[in-house]
């Protein structure tokens, strides 16, 4: 059993181990700031800057962000990492010295394929959107893998790329450091089955505020943890040329067809609006 849920979404227990929550909804194992952003975390200080976003997890990773909230670099014991994206669509890896280090190709069902040094891996995912193989170039699977509706993963074989993780077919990001996922604009645990903090609207959002997609992990993947006003979803819907049936961009049914890369570009078309809610 994954968990059993108050009414405001929190888990009582979540797989087989029992967990208590405060007024605000947080769990008390851990220590948070006014903001609703968790100080220590499993055992890490953790800090955040005005925006809300990490930019240390304890001494294993540093981060900081682009003006639009999208993670800029990350530095590690390996190095400082420097991401390029489409839109939101993360395409492109390069290291400290300006070399690129990882290409990533994404198609109209999201992610295709990681060229890393000089190999390459190709994906096949479930219709979740997590990986079921990784494949290299001479069609040698790599490692296969099974995952709950909340990311725990068993695995057979070796993966140590990014993408090898819960939801990689949307751009799920996987941080080896420190076990976390970062998913467009914010980190998921996918040991508590919750988002690090709280939606960025807050309550406008719901009473689920550090959930993920409203605990209906089956049925529906967060792209970029924000959701959208209905008034939103229908101006979307009409660009997508989709008013009767299209989905929202950001919670999107697996196996309904929006690409990632459309919401991608209405959103590097100047919107303005990503934190709206449901």
């Amino acid at each position: 059993m994954l968990g059993t849920r108050l009414s405001a979404g929190n888990p009582t227990t979540f797989r087989n181990a029992a967990q208590t929550f405060n007024a605000d909804n947080q769990n008390t194992a851990e220590t948070f700031d006014g903001s609703g952003n968790p100080t220590t975390y499993s055992g890490a200080t953790l800090s955040f800057d005005p925006e809300s976003r990490m930019t240390a997890y304890g001494t294993a990773l540093t981060a900081g962000y682009t003006i639009d909230g999208l993670r800029a670099w990350k530095t590690n014991s390996s190095g400082t990492t420097y991401f390029l994206y489409d839109g939101i669509t993360p395409i492109c890896e390069i290291d400290s010295t300006g070399a690129v280090s990882a290409v990533n190709t994404f198609g109209p069902t999201g992610l295709l394929s990681r060229h890393a040094g000089t190999s390459s891996i190709f994906y096949a995912f479930d219709p979740q959107g997590n990986p079921a193989e990784d494949v290299n170039s001479s069609d040698s699977v790599l490692a296969s893998f099974d995952f709950d509706a909340f990311a725990a993963r068993s695995i057979s074989g070796t993966a140590t790329d990014p993408y090898s993780g819960f939801g990689s077919q949307y751009g799920y990001y996987s941080d080896t450091e420190t076990g976390l996922q970062l998913l467009g604009y914010r980190y998921y645990d996918p040991v508590q089955g919750r988002f690090v903090n709280r939606d960025p609207i807050g309550m406008a959002g719901g009473t689920i505020v550090y959930g993920y997609v409203g605990n209906d992990a089956a049925r529906w993947v967060q792209q970029l943890c924000l959701v959208l006003t209905r008034s939103e979803l229908g101006t979307i819907e009409r660009k997508l040329g989709k008013a009767e049936e299209a989905p929202n961009p950001c919670v999107t049914t697996p196996g309904v067809k929006c690409a990632p890369k459309v919401w991608s570009r209405w959103l590097a078309a100047g919107s303005g609006r990503r934190r709206s809610s449901v």
